[in-house]
């Protein structure tokens, strides 16, 4: 699949207050973290650069920046393309994620202002509406600014933004394993929630355990989900049948 090929595909115009290698990476950033552009779509440069209206070298730029972050796979004879999702992945940054946040958590709860709380308490509230529309793009740009609401009052920034990076990695994640199951869906809005109450009331153990216990049973759902080929999903992996052995009372 092209660019061209996604007919509904819209690119917004590059802005000029940035540079344009900073716009092509950042437009086609978003489009693949909102699934417009699925994993094993191919990025042809000079139809990018048709769409966007620049020059190749921004654009080989942009794919090179996209590729050392995991979202673009470049080969010498394919060219490029939107990365697989592969579950190994997927688990490594779950528990990145985990280590990181447990270790902001003390300082978080220790910080934590009103401002905070309320702030990250609306975007809580946009997360539900979202959820309730049905719309996942809202719903993780929602998720995003909530958690980054709270991980401010760590005082961190650069600890912040590498665990908001690591989140934004697993957003089509999000998109094709979680906000289609409305079970699962609201699982995930259940512990975003419950986490957020145990941080008002500074119960740093307590927040770092739910969300680990979250991860956890996601995890067990996505592999069920592989398993199973749920909604086609297998065929956006790059490791689907190379899934870990389940222990005993395990799925």
């Amino acid at each position: 699949m092209t660019l061209a090929a996604a007919g509904t595909v819209v690119i917004p115009a590059l802005s000029s207050r940035v540079t344009v290698k900073d716009s092509v990476y950042r437009t086609l950033r978003d489009l693949i973290l909102d699934g417009a552009l699925p994993p094993g779509a191919r990025l042809v440069e000079a139809e990018l650069g048709r769409q966007l209206r620049t020059s190749s070298t921004p654009i080989r730029e942009a794919l090179l920046t996209l590729a050392a972050e995991g979202l673009v796979t470049l080969s010498p004879h394919q060219g490029a393309h939107v990365s697989r999702l592969a579950y190994a992945e997927i688990e490594e940054r779950l528990v990145m994620r985990d280590a990181l946040e447990a270790a902001a958590m003390a300082r978080v709860v220790q910080n934590l202002v009103d401002r905070d709380l309320a702030m990250a308490r609306r975007h809580l509230d946009d997360m539900r509406r979202a959820m309730d529309a049905g719309d996942a793009r809202t719903y993780r740009a929602a998720q995003r600014a909530s958690r980054e609401a709270w991980l401010a009052a760590a005082r961190y920034p650069r600890l912040t933004k590498l665990i908001l990076d690591l989140q934004d990695q697993d957003a089509r994640v999000s998109l094709f394993l979680i906000t289609r199951r409305a079970e699962r869906w609201a699982a995930d809005l259940k512990a975003s929630r419950q986490r957020l109450d145990a941080i008002a009331v500074r119960d740093a153990p307590r927040a770092t355990a739910i969300t680990r216990a979250w991860h956890d049973r996601l995890l067990r759902e996505i592999r069920q989900a592989i398993r199973r080929d749920e909604d086609g999903v297998r065929a956006l992996l790059a490791d689907g049948p190379a899934l870990p052995a389940e222990t005993e009372g395990g799925e």
